[in-house]
């Protein structure tokens, strides 16, 4: 069994990080289709916009296993949610189900309502078990200019 770490990431350890898990996350934003950018991303965690979550193991550091973006968002209603904005890695086996109870800490220590993420269809896959229930689907058609 390897020990599992998982960080959030400060904004003051950002410039250290980032090169680690900028190429895990480009996967998740190509599927993005253009609405962001691992810049956008950087700068949202700088902000403290977003949220970085890291997870590796320790006797591998800095190697990382995967990454995630989160964001809260406040709706009008007074609801509060984490929203899970990207999910990143390799291994994820080792990492998401725990990482997942790991940020669902975070979100109810933030006095969030609960947690909200749209993904690739494989995603449901980590949550099932999770307590999550799957409520949507998202789907887009493009126009070309």
């Amino acid at each position: 069994m390897t020990n599992i770490k998982k960080t959030l990431v400060k904004p003051k350890d950002l410039g250290f990080v980032w090169p680690f898990i900028e190429k895990l996350l480009n996967k998740s934003i190509k599927r993005s289709y253009g609405r962001t950018s691992t810049d956008d991303l950087l700068q949202e965690c700088l902000y403290e916009e977003s949220h970085l979550w890291i997870f590796y193991e320790e006797d591998k550091y800095p190697e990382i296993l995967g990454c995630g973006i989160t964001q809260i968002n406040d709706y009008p209603s007074g609801l509060r949610m984490l929203n899970i904005d990207h999910l990143a890695g390799n291994h994820h086996d080792k990492w998401t189900q725990e990482g997942l109870r790991f940020v669902e800490e975070f979100a109810k220590d933030a006095n969030c309502d609960g947690i909200e993420a749209l993904g690739r269809p494989g995603f449901w896959n980590w949550l099932k078990d999770e307590n999550y229930d799957k409520i949507a689907v998202a789907y887009q058609k493009r126009f070309l200019n």
